[in-house]
């Protein structure tokens, strides 16, 4: 999950691609942390 990098983009603009990016860095904790429960903690 870290670097947040973007591998492969159909259909979304630059713009959106940034605000998404953008978004993800801004709650990297608690994706990573909801990621943990979810899958486990390894």
């Amino acid at each position: 999950l870290a670097p947040v990098e973007l591998t492969w983009n159909h259909g979304f603009s630059p713009r959106e691609l940034n605000e998404i990016r953008r978004l993800v860095i801004e709650h990297e904790s608690s994706i990573i942390e909801a990621w943990h429960e979810h899958c486990g903690q390894r």
